[in-house]
């Protein structure tokens, strides 16, 4: 493989009071010297060196940035690239705080067309020009080359300082503001600064590491005998923001949760790989939660199995932010395997769901599935969530003005009381989707028969309107639960498993939101017409006056399919789009099971919860309201 890039150094720039006269030494950081090639019978090359920080005097220092990984040989290893080296983390600056860009990873080795290469060695960080230079670049590995020849890898570029000084350039002042940035997992104390009563707050969750790649393997040394698909990319964390009161002298802990640990390959005779694992959340105290991002389900071989790619794993679900409430992003599906060119080849595995910036630090993000290889490696880790406290003049306690809001999406009754002095509620309601109908086959003795597609489910309908309601009263309050997947029959011949309906969401008995219904079971070939299944109804609004919002059909499934000479299902229909309520995709319908050429039956996708939005305050009376459908 190609070694792994080096990281570049971190930019800091500060306003600085100095005394005439007074001699402030000055470090130039070197940047790291070139790896050199060693000999090893077998496994890992040498790894590169980090560079050196740059200072100026004790007053602002500069982080390096560090060395990329060595690569491992296909001789008795793996042939994967190199990690990449991070980049510097910038602390200390206030003007600027840039954290150096991370390397790439060195490419993994290859045997295309037969001919043995070596890896593209990764892109070293790039540098930050400053007066026209370049400066802590990280060093990237060596060039692909198809000989015995070892050249060292590219070094890494020196750092720089620019001071600067004239009559634009006065002495900092001190205003009493300030921030502190946390991104390292763990639990921190925070001590709440003199004069300080409010705090804005941002807090990341954990990012979840994405699901191994699908194989199975046999042999006392696990030698490679099949492939599959690649591992789902894990769900990045929630982004949280919010002003929050504080008294001075306080000691707040604050939790930066960790990310996701990679998911190790197993050895399963058959079937699924390992899952990745779940990210942790990250905390102000009790008053500030960001929830972590899910792991990326594990990959399906294609040995006695369906060569599926992992699904993705979900993003953290954000609640209690005022400034900001971003749900996670998900990561994305890994693909299935491929025999393209007669060439066994693992999928490519699902990226990781985009983590959040913050202070030049991103946090959270979710791991990626690995890209497509001929051999089996660990995943990538979900990235550390992070915690960043501010604080200053213009920052101000936040002031209570009767207003709030609460929001409901899981399936289930709740008993909402009313709060004091709330007169009237702004109330949006979603129902649940309907789920998607079940492909069409028919299996007899020794016979296998596919058919058409099953039809997607359709979505629940959203209706809002402004109630008048009385302080202290109980209202139940019916979250539609998302109708459950339909399960393959096993017909003689015809039509299989239709898709149900969801449930209803209601506040009370003053407002209801219908739900969606299941999508057509598909038809089989088999004495019957190979017909995809029919889509499923979205819900139909009514009894809203500011929002009266049917659900979207579903669509129908493909009919089935002989190119190619192939037996195949086709495609289910697509589920109705969901309606998006702070964040999350409420009362979609789901999907017809995908396409596949073998015995083995998926579930259709469930349908989707439906959600409650309860909204109160000054600005929400229950005199009149314009409406719109």
């Amino acid at each position: 493989g190609g070694g792994g890039g080096g990281g570049s150094g971190a930019i800091v720039q500060k306003l600085i009071a100095v005394n005439p006269g007074d001699v402030i030494p000055v470090s130039v950081g070197a940047g790291a010297e070139a790896s050199i090639y060693t000999h090893p019978t077998y496994g890992k090359n040498t790894d590169g060196t980090s560079g050196e920080e740059s200072t100026f005097g004790a007053f602002l220092t500069a982080t390096p940035g560090s060395g990329g990984g060595g690569a491992y040989s296909q001789h008795q290893s793996s042939g994967a690239g190199g990690v990449a080296g991070t980049g510097g983390v910038a602390s200390g600056g206030d003007t600027l705080n840039i954290d150096g860009q991370n390397g790439l990873p060195g490419e993994h080795a290859s045997t295309v067309s037969g001919n043995y290469l070596y890896a593209e060695g990764g892109l070293g960080g790039t540098g930050y020009v400053l007066e026209g230079i370049n400066c802590g670049a990280g060093g990237a590995g060596p060039k692909k080359m198809a000989n015995k020849t070892q050249k060292p890898s590219h070094p890494g570029s020196d750092g720089c300082a620019l001071i600067e000084w004239g009559a634009a350039l006065d002495e900092p002042v001190d205003d009493g503001s300030g921030s502190e940035l946390y991104a390292t997992a763990g639990v921190h104390n925070w001590v709440v600064p003199d004069g300080v009563t409010a705090v804005r707050v941002s807090v990341v969750g954990g990012g979840g590491s994405a699901g191994a790649m699908g194989t199975w393997t046999s042999g006392a040394d696990n030698s490679l005998s099949s492939r599959g698909g690649g591992g789902g990319g894990g769900g990045s964390g929630a982004y949280l923001q919010k002003i929050i009161t504080v008294m001075a002298g306080d000691i707040i802990p604050v939790t930066v949760g960790t990310g996701g640990a990679a998911s190790v390959y197993t050895h399963p005779t058959y079937g699924k790989n390992a899952d990745g694992k779940s990210g942790e959340q990250s905390a102000f105290g009790s008053l500030l939660i960001a929830a972590s991002g899910q792991g990326g389900g594990g990959a399906y071989s294609q040995y006695r199995s369906s060569g599926a790619g992992g699904v993705g794993g979900a993003g953290g679900i954000a609640a209690g932010g005022t400034l900001v409430n971003l749900n996670g992003q998900s990561g994305q599906p890994g693909d299935p395997y491929s025999t393209a060119g007669g060439n066994y080849v693992h999928a490519n595995g699902g990226p990781g769901g985009n983590g959040y910036l913050v202070q030049g630090t991103n946090c959270g993000a979710g791991g990626s599935g690995h890209t497509k290889s001929n051999h089996t490696y660990n995943t990538d880790p979900g990235s550390d969530g992070c915690v960043l406290i501010e604080w200053g003049p213009e920052i101000l306690e936040p002031v209570n003005d009767g207003a709030g809001s609460e929001f409901h999406h899981t399936s289930g009754v709740l008993n909402w009381t009313v709060p004091s002095d709330v007169a009237a509620v702004k109330v949006t309601l979603v129902g649940a989707g309907g789920s998607g109908g079940q492909n069409g086959t028919w299996v007899g003795s020794g016979s296998f028969v596919p058919g058409g597609g099953g039809g997607g489910g359709g979505a629940g309908a959203v209706v809002q309107k402004i109630l008048a309601v009385t302080p202290g009263d109980i209202i139940p309050v019916t979250i539609g639960g998302g109708a459950e997947a339909s399960i393959y029959a096993h017909p003689v011949y015809g039509k299989n498993t239709d898709g149900t309906g969801g449930q209803q969401s209601t506040f009370g008995t003053l407002l209801t939101a219908a739900p969606g219904l299941g999508g057509g079971g598909g038809y089989s070939q088999y004495r019957s017409s190979g017909a995809g299944g029919a889509a499923g109804t979205g819900a139909v609004a009514s009894g809203g006056d500011l929002l009266n919002i049917n659900g979207q059909d579903g669509t129908v499934g493909d009919p089935s399919s002989t190119a190619g000479g192939t037996y195949l299902y086709g495609h289910g229909g697509n589920g109705g789009e969901g309606y998006l309520l702070e964040g999350i995709s409420c009362g979609a319908g789901g999907a017809g099971p995908a396409k596949k050429a073998g015995l083995g039956q998926d579930p259709s996708m469930p349908g989707s919860d439906g959600c409650a939005l309860i909204e109160w305050g000054p600005d929400i009376t229950a005199s009149g309201a314009g409406g719109s459908s």
